[in-house]
């Protein structure tokens, strides 16, 4: 009994201590990019750290609902207004016009805002110009020139900084931290390529690879720099030497849907993040869901991409396969109006993803491939059929087609033939629903939650200023020492050396050899003389 007792003392005793010892750290977050998707993993991280008591302070283009006396949400939604048609960058047709490597890196390169358009943006001119403010951590987005500029906060504010990879990690992101990308069998996210390339697709892999880093180091750094400069000063570090001095960098991938690739220590996986628990879904839908016999087919573009603006042969082709198949379908459908009436396709703007596919009757997730609706998908166990437009959604489904948890469709095949055997091929295997079980088995068996990583290791940066014993010394050094350019040029020099040696060595001693033997061999008197 008293040892009971003394063990719940002291039980008791350790948690005050640590009550009393917890810290409550300031946070500044800054998401500026203009990309749905993006934001809702973002914010995720945000919103648990404000969770577990820091406060957070987010500036974004979205709005936020969530309320909390330590989060407060700043929002850009007067700042940098696409200077182009806003429909067409919903547009299935004008994005897939990106879909080619070339495409996609000038695509994504070239969102680098100048001065001016940052300048106008009262918020964030607030922060970058007011002394006053006084944070522990800078949470960046790591993803292009756009949201490198915003690193120059750590060295203003003199705070460490963690990036967030919403995506698989590009090339000049694995560049910066020097975790290794090796392309022949590290496919560059926007190849479509998986682990397993042929020797062509090696060659093309590894063209994308130096493309794409020398066209970041060439033009979006460069630019990206210079908006800095007028920002935060002409004093200012150079930008890479900022970007590469990053703490920690969460990106949301997990070894077990991704393609494997080694990371180093303060590169940390949080896929998943924004999935926590599983809400009751709104009645109408639940209902139709329930009365669904054969099940139901959930298909959604995403965020940035619109259904309503498929061209007209490709809408037509999908509203006549759904009307075939004896599944209903729930569809996120961006209009009030759809040119098909049935009551066996419910459709609606807004729809809550992830608590649909975690209803055991949803069969089938057809999606344009984006990671944050297969990472929805593979947690509650429902294979994909992929519609990958551009970006890294080829990448990811023929990935976890390679894994036998999901099928490609392209785009440019959309027709009623072609999508109704792709969905029979995956309905009538039951193969790809346990594949994409026994992925999703794997996917949560961690040790931590991603919400608790993410807290853990945010926490872990600030108590130890910033955590660069984690950084490799591969991330300071020059890229021609980091592949050893320096040391086999050395080598080849010594070798160079050695065989020219050689070479000189056995040509005197042959000359030498030749005289003496013609010598002899042309005056035989000299040796008849000397005998």
């Amino acid at each position: 009994m008293y040892r009971s007792t003394l063990l719940v003392v002291l039980g008791l005793a350790q948690i005050c201590w640590q009550i009393r010892t917890a810290s409550c750290y300031n946070i500044l977050a800054v998401f500026p990019v203009r990309a749905y998707s993006h934001f809702v993993v973002l914010n995720s991280i945000a919103k648990e750290l404000a969770s577990h008591g820091h406060n957070v302070t987010v500036y974004s283009k979205y709005p936020e609902k969530y309320k909390s006396d330590n989060y407060t949400h700043i929002e850009l939604v007067d700042c940098f207004p696409l200077k182009n048609d806003n429909y067409k960058y919903n547009s299935v047709e004008y994005v897939s016009s990106y879909n080619s490597n070339l495409g996609f890196l000038i695509y994504i390169l070239s969102f680098i805002p100048a001065y001016e358009e940052i300048k106008e943006c009262e918020p964030l001119m607030d922060l970058i110009e007011t002394s006053d403010h006084s944070y522990d951590l800078l949470l960046l987005e790591a993803y292009n020139g756009n949201t490198d500029i915003y690193a120059g906060l750590s060295y203003k504010l003199k705070i460490p900084y963690v990036s967030v990879a919403t995506t698989t990690l590009y090339p000049w992101l694995s560049e910066r931290i020097a975790t290794p990308d090796n392309p022949s069998y590290i496919p560059v996210p926007f190849s479509g390529f998986t682990s397993k390339m042929t020797f062509y697709e090696r060659i093309v892999n590894t063209v994308v690879y130096l493309t794409s880093k020398i066209l970041y180091n060439l033009k979006s750094i460069t630019e990206s720099d210079a908006v800095a400069r007028q920002l935060f000063g002409q004093d200012m570090p150079n930008l890479r030497n900022i970007l590469e001095n990053c703490s920690l960098t969460f990106t949301y991938t997990h070894s077990s849907m991704n393609p494997i690739r080694p990371l180093v220590p303060n590169v940390v996986e949080i896929a998943g993040v924004n999935i926590k628990g599983v809400n009751p879904l709104p009645e109408d839908i639940e209902k139709f869901i329930n009365e669904s016999e054969h099940g139901v087919l959930y298909f959604s573009m995403g965020s940035f991409l619109h259904s309503k603006m498929f061209p007209k042969d490709k809408l037509n082709a999908l509203i006549a396969v759904f009307a075939q198949i004896p599944q209903r379908v729930i569809w996120k459908w961006e209009s009030d109006t759809i040119s098909v009436k049935t009551d066996k396709i419910y459709t609606a703007s807004w729809l809550p993803q992830k608590d649909i596919l975690a209803h055991p009757n949803v069969k089938l997730f057809m999606s344009h491939g984006g990671l944050l609706g297969l990472n929805e998908a593979i947690y509650a166990g429902v294979p994909i059929l992929g519609i990958p437009i551009f970006a890294d959604q080829l990448t990811n489904v023929n990935h976890l087609k390679n894994l036998g948890a999901a099928e490609v469709l392209d785009y440019n095949e959309i027709t009623e033939e072609n999508v109704l055997k792709k969905i029979y091929q995956i309905l009538d295997n039951i193969s790809y629903e346990e594949n994409a079980k026994l992925i999703s088995t794997r996917y949560k068996d961690r040790p931590l939650s991603p919400q608790d990583t993410v807290v853990y290791w945010s926490e872990y940066v600030v108590r130890h200023d910033g955590a660069h014993h984690l950084r490799t010394p591969a991330a300071r050094m020059p890229w021609y020492q980091y592949i050893l350019l320096d040391v086999i040029g050395f080598v080849a020099i010594l070798f160079a050396i050695f065989f020219i040696t050689v070479f000189y060595t056995f040509k005197l001693w042959f000359l030498m050899i030749r005289k003496l033997f013609v010598k002899n061999w042309l005056n035989p008197a000299v040796k008849v003389k000397e005998n």
